[in-house]
């Protein structure tokens, strides 16, 4: 399957959630691939991360993910968080940018409740997890970001930047249940800092797909 070429236009529809976590180490460091090194920033405790984005009207595909990060890792001089797991609801999300970032997505039923404050993820009758958020406030403060990153995984190594913009705003956020084994780290935990963008908007400008990457590595 086809999937859209670089710079990808993405719009969020009134939401994206990210929430980090101070983790302990010794409890995640058998998740993290030994190529990659584990960044403390603390005294054995490194930094996790759970996203949430609803990926709206205007966007090169519309469709819910979430995804999670058990570690800030380092590789080469690179630094990025580990991506253990994600979930998208659409096919060609699933299918697609799979093979253009090599990052292993399932697929996943999202249900966003009518007061939109409750996220629930589930396959069929198994539960992923469920959030609950509040925003603290309405999001006032104009945002222009210009971020480079990476995602990783075992086997690529995935770089970008881009543009963001949207209204920053500060949310409580809370993982209540989860039957996934990755999930469950971040249940019940309270953050370290969670911040909700409202009307958001971003373009993908560069992706260093796997291909591309095995040839630098040649």
């Amino acid at each position: 399957m086809a999937y859209p070429e670089v710079p990808w236009i993405v719009k969020g529809e009134n939401l994206l959630l990210a929430a980090s976590y101070l983790m302990p180490v010794k409890y995640i460091e058998a998740l993290v691939p030994r190529q990659f090194k584990i960044v403390r920033v603390l005294p054995n405790t490194t930094l996790g991360v759970v996203t949430f984005n609803k990926f709206g009207e205007g966007s090169e595909l519309e469709y819910f993910e979430i995804y999670c990060s058990p570690a800030l890792v380092s590789y080469k001089g690179r630094t990025g968080f580990y991506i253990k797991q994600m979930f998208v609801d659409n096919e060609k999300a699933f299918i697609g940018v799979n093979d253009a970032s090599g990052i292993e997505k399932e697929m996943a039923d999202f249900h966003w409740d009518k007061d939109r404050k409750v996220i629930s993820v589930e396959q069929k009758d198994h539960n992923i997890c469920k959030i609950n958020y509040k925003a603290l406030g309405t999001p006032l403060l104009k945002t222009t970001l210009h971020p480079k990153g990476m995602g990783m995984n075992p086997e690529v190594i995935i770089s970008y930047k881009g543009i963001f913009r949207g209204k920053l705003g500060f949310a409580k956020f809370r993982i209540e249940s989860a039957d996934n084994s990755n999930m469950k780290l971040f249940m019940n935990k309270k953050p370290l800092l969670s911040v909700c963008l409202d009307k958001w908007d971003a373009e993908l400008l560069h992706i260093l797909n796997r291909e591309e990457y095995r040839n630098n590595e040649q």
